[in-house]
């Protein structure tokens, strides 16, 4: 009885040690990135798991893995826009009188 106590205990003790031995098996490259929907995620160092690191306002870039930034359009006065489409007039004018002589 004595003996398959001992037994029993290296037994568990060798699971215990053999068990602390194998690692789990990565799911990803450490340090990889990756965009999954607006969230950028990065794999953890032991590449265990990914983790997001950031969700994105205005979307996930996925070629570049980073965020996308905001785009503005560029905005011109009511003015500024009269006046150029006077300088376009008068270019076109202009290229009109030069064809006809």
């Amino acid at each position: 009885m004595k003996k398959d106590v001992v037994l029993i205990a290296i037994l568990l003790a060798g699971i215990v040690l053999i068990s602390g031995c194998i690692q789990p098996e990565a799911v990803c490259t450490p340090g990889a990135k990756q965009c999954v929907g607006d969230n950028l995620q990065q794999c953890k160092s032991d590449g265990s798991a990914w983790e997001t690191i950031e969700t994105c306002t205005y979307g996930c870039d996925a070629e570049n893995l980073v965020c996308k930034e905001q785009v503005t359009k560029p905005t011109m006065s009511a003015e500024d826009f009269i006046s150029e489409l006077g300088n376009v007039k008068d270019s076109i004018n202009e290229i009109g009188r030069s064809l006809s002589t």
